[in-house]
């Protein structure tokens, strides 16, 4: 398999906003770990967001850090110069119509070593925003604890047991994770420059669109309602003390706590519910279909085939109104005519000659992606067919049942199987827009681990009526969304904690005055 990636566009959002979110997120989250460093105001909490903070910084670095360096390498599988516009001529109406492959040709790959650079970061990224997850969601357990059990707390949640948990965190993340990186592996061409997925391990495979998934939804589900939980006691709690204490200090310091809290909260919420909307769909959409050799050729034919058999349905349906006879799936003429049967199988292998639809993919594109692109696209799609095979000829042979079933002369029969034929190449006319639409979803997912992008993608399209430019733009705001959730822990914490800003004051007096602070 080829190394492919969808195209990296919009280019301001993912080139050039997307680095640049990255770059102050991660300073952003060393500065905090740098804070956090005060022993003035060292505690368990401030030791868990010293894990975040490297977790969030990591986040972000690998999910955009390298992005400016790769894109001098990336490379679109279009034949430059050659045309976006594929036609086809339609007979009955004597007119030609035209459909884009652009989308296609703005497909990407990526120069080896930078391929396998690529493919370690994507995975370390979400390696590190599952830690960001658990140790957010240890936030919020630490906080219920303090308020519920404050004695307890003290005595059992120290200073030395909070990088324990960090630890725990960051080594449970890798074992869920690193396994992915070893479905699959990555060499280079005879040349160096090209890129070579090898066919995914099985049971790895397995693990990557089933069990991970649903580890990673259920853990999510998981860290969700102890935020949501966690939020709601601790302002109930709160809330129920300032009518205690009326407006005294400490009751305005725990306005602040609650606008913390739910500050976070709404913003871990925004940031994760649509990740869980995606996992959850990878398990839905993979955990019956894990038997298959090419789930991308699978969901390709499935899109195809849907709009075969509405189209075959819809000229057998105007045969039978037309003839006035009654649809017969079975007879006891059909059934006991060897011959019969035998003539209903010579017209359905017949008809496999004007039934196909993938040659008109790959007769068009021929002069329009590259050579390697293009032998990839002619494999898949012969593996289309193969698996539209078995749908076109059911539905064929039970239309021609019915003819037999209702006493019609071979002649008869002979003359509306040709007419079918005829009124067949409408379909071709309906369909074709649909063939190159999925053309993308096809390539990249004949490489689906190149990236975890790649399968979501052929998830998402499989489940949600949307263009591929459109459902890219929509993954580069999750991401991006991601990345400054990674950011926003500093911004929230710098705002609502007095605390968090008279460190950063001491330590930008210590980085100005160094020599006085030695001298003392």
């Amino acid at each position: 398999m080829l190394f492919m990636l969808y195209a990296r566009v919009p280019f301001g959002l993912n080139v050039v906003a997307g680095p640049a979110i990255c770059y102050i997120s991660t300073v952003m989250n060393i500065m905090i770990f740098v804070i956090l460093l005060d022993k003035k105001i060292r505690s368990p909490s401030t030791v868990v967001m010293q894990g975040l903070a490297i977790a969030d910084g990591l986040t972000a670095l690998s999910t955009y850090g390298m992005e400016p360096i790769f894109n001098l390498f990336y490379a679109k599988i279009g034949i430059p110069g050659s045309t976006s516009l594929v036609s086809n001529y339609y007979h009955n109406h004597q007119k030609e119509t035209y459909t884009s492959i652009l989308e296609t040709q703005n497909l990407v790959d990526l120069k080896y070593p930078y391929c396998v650079v690529h493919y370690c970061l994507s995975h370390m990224a979400e390696n590190f925003h599952l830690v960001s997850i658990l140790l957010t969601a240890s936030l919020g357990i630490q906080k219920l604890l303090a308020i519920a059990l404050p004695i307890w707390s003290r005595v059992h949640i120290t200073n030395r047991k909070s990088p324990i948990l960090c630890g725990f965190c960051f080594l449970f993340s890798m074992t869920l994770n690193i396994p992915r990186m070893f479905v699959v592996s990555i060499q280079s061409s005879e040349n160096g420059d090209t890129c070579f997925v090898s066919q995914p391990q099985t049971s790895l495979e397995k693990y990557v669109l089933t069990i991970y998934p649903v580890l990673f939804s259920v853990l999510l589900t998981l860290a969700i309602s102890v935020m949501l939980s966690s939020a709601c006691y601790i302002v109930l709690i709160l809330c129920r003390r300032k009518k205690v204490r009326g407006q005294s200090t400490s009751s305005k310091y725990e306005k602040k706590s609650c606008v913390l809290i739910l500050s976070v909260v709404i913003i871990f919420l925004l940031s994760e519910l649509p990740r869980l909307f995606i996992y959850g769909t990878v398990f839905k959409t993979f955990i019956f279909d894990t038997q298959n050799e090419n789930i991308a050729s699978t969901k390709a034919a499935k899109e195809i085939e849907f709009g075969m058999l509405a189209c075959h349905r819809k000229i057998q349906d105007q045969f039978i109104s037309e003839l006035n006879i009654r649809e017969i799936s079975s007879c006891v003429r059909v059934a006991n005519g060897s011959d019969i049967q035998f003539e209903i199988e010579s017209y359905v292998d017949h008809s496999r000659e004007w039934s196909g639809y993938m040659w008109l993919i790959t007769d068009e594109i021929e002069d329009k992606i590259k050579r390697n692109y293009y032998d990839l696209v002619s494999n898949a799609g012969q593996l289309t067919n193969t698996l539209l095979e078995s749908s076109t000829r059911r539905t064929l042979r039970n239309f021609y049942t019915t003819l037999f079933c209702n006493q019609l002369s071979e002649d008869d029969i002979y003359w509306i199987i040709y007419d079918y034929e005829d009124r067949h190449t409408d379909c071709k006319v309906s369909i074709f827009p649909s063939l190159f639409h999925i053309l993308p979803f096809l390539i990249l997912g004949s490489s689906p681990y190149a990236e975890p992008m790649n399968y979501i993608l052929n998830i998402i399209w499989g489940n949600i009526a949307i263009s591929l430019d459109h459902l890219k733009l929509l993954m580069e705001v999750l991401k991006i969304s991601m990345i400054i959730g990674c950011a926003s822990n500093f911004i929230i914490y710098m705002i609502m904690s007095e605390k968090l800003r008279l460190a950063l004051l001491r330590r930008l007096r210590f980085w100005r005055h160094p020599q006085s602070r030695n001298d003392a």
